[in-house]
């Protein structure tokens, strides 16, 4: 049974004003028990009646707490109960507790949509599909558990719930879909389950206090502003599968490092704008880093670019006033815009819109550049100087001794980590010169014969 109620959960959902029946004041329709693969009668509950009409235009409910029952009667037939209907509860705005009975199967989507007053939920562990929206606006709503055979909520999940600060999500999701946490101003703690393989637009976004996420290792992709103004966010790993990362990921955090990972092709346009970053490591994999990718990050101080970027776009290093070293290791030199290390006026922030802060027309297009060493392969040092805005840099400098790889930081720090001479990651040691970073941090050379 449980293998269709997906699928069954998107045609059954009925009008919250149209019902079969009413029994103390709760409103049910009457549902195809074949289509459910049971052999008893069952329904969803799709209205909560306690209404009062003070006037004709002037209707308020008068009901705070409501219990569903594990079974109803009606004209001597016994209906088990298996679902909450679409806006079921939706617009009862006193409505401040809810008992959910065993047996239940769906939630449908914005069932406790908008109640205010609501604390806290038990969902049965019977429950396997919950739809879009279902805690969008229940400001009050401070703690929830989702049982282990929840495989798929929707999008929206808990928008704007403010006082939200714990949730503890089931370990068969494989989706964290849109905007599912965006605006959980007190959201402080998250386990995203190893099974969790997207993460999509503005999950998190918003949640201002939250200061560590782990994420799984099964993770492929991270949306657009997925961790937008999560002011807080110092700590996180981003697994080497991760295959994408889009716009404005990371917007306005306090992530101090940042590594590429080994499946990504680009840095995608405003990822850690108006950022913390003091390091930056470019794998070699990377083709192409985004506009404005880590502009106003005015603490970072060293990027590392490895091996295959062939384009820095529009304002990707621009107001990033700090920066002393940037280490270019590519075999070619980068077509860079004009603007990729600019210093701009700023205009404050309205802490909302994409991008947060208007700026005004660059103080200097090479500004950043002209603070900052430039470090080059020897065989393309006059390359580097003959190019623009390249040719701006305060020194540009050939690496006298490759080996020297300071700068670079593991992304995993619980394990050593092997590069050869160029900073390139290496699977294994392999004979030649190897540079071993540590798991306590620490670089050494090994010569393998």
């Amino acid at each position: 049974m449980r293998t269709i109620i997906s699928i069954l959960f998107i045609f059954l959902s009925i009008q919250s004003h149209a019902y079969d029946f009413m029994v103390d004041s709760l409103c049910y329709n009457i549902l195809e028990s074949e289509m459910w693969e049971v052999d008893y009668p069952i329904v969803e509950v799709v209205r909560d009646n306690t209404l009062r009409y003070d006037e004709p235009d002037n209707i308020a409910y008068t009901r705070t707490s409501v219990i569903v029952p594990e079974t109803v009667t009606w004209e001597g037939t016994e209906y088990h109960v298996v679902g909450v209907g679409r806006s079921a509860f939706g617009g009862n705005i006193k409505l401040a507790t809810v008992s959910l009975p065993d047996g239940l199967l769906y939630i449908d989507d914005a069932a406790f949509n908008g109640r205010k007053p609501l604390r806290t939920l038990t969902i049965p562990k019977t429950v396997t599909t919950i739809g879009d929206a279902v805690f969008d606006g229940c400001t009050s709503l401070q703690k929830i558990e989702f049982p282990d055979g929840v495989t798929s909520f929707g999008k929206e999940m808990f928008t704007s719930c403010a006082a939200l600060e714990t949730v503890k999500l089931p370990p068969t999701l494989k989706t964290i879909k849109r905007s599912a946490f965006y605006g959980c101003k007190k959201l402080q703690t998250i386990n995203i389950p190893e099974t969790v393989e997207v993460i999509e637009g503005d999950a998190f976004s918003g949640c201002e206090l939250i200061e560590s996420i782990k994420l799984p290792d099964n993770l492929k992709k991270i949306g657009d502003s997925a961790f937008e103004m999560c002011y807080m966010l110092s700590k996180i790993n981003i697994p080497d599968g991760v295959e994408q990362i889009g716009r404005a990921a990371f917007h306005r955090t306090a992530i101090p490092r940042f590594t590429s990972t080994p499946k990504m092709k680009e840095i995608s346009d405003l990822l850690f704008f108006e950022g913390s970053l003091q390091y930056v490591r470019i794998t070699s994999n990377i083709q192409r880093i985004g506009m404005s990718a880590f502009e106003y990050n005015e603490g970072l101080k060293t990027v590392r670019i490895e091996g295959g970027v062939e384009t820095i776009a529009e304002g990707a290093f621009a107001s990033c006033n700090g920066l002393r070293d940037f280490y270019c290791l590519t075999n070619i030199v980068p077509q860079a815009d004009k603007t990729a290390f600019a210093a701009y006026q700023y205009q404050g922030s309205d802490g909302t819109s994409k991008g947060g802060i208007t700026r005004s027309a660059p103080l200097g297009e090479t500004y950043v550049a002209e603070h900052a060493t430039l470090h080059v392969h020897r065989d393309l040092i006059d390359q580097f100087r003959k190019t623009y805005p390249w040719s701006n840099f305060k020194e540009i400098v050939a690496i006298e001794d490759e080996t020297d790889i300071d700068p670079i930081m593991a992304a995993d720090p619980t394990r050593s980590t092997t590069y050869d001479l160029v900073g390139r990651m290496l699977r294994q040691q392999q004979a030649g010169l190897n540079i071993i970073l540590g798991n306590d941090g620490k670089t050494r050379k090994v010569l393998i014969r």
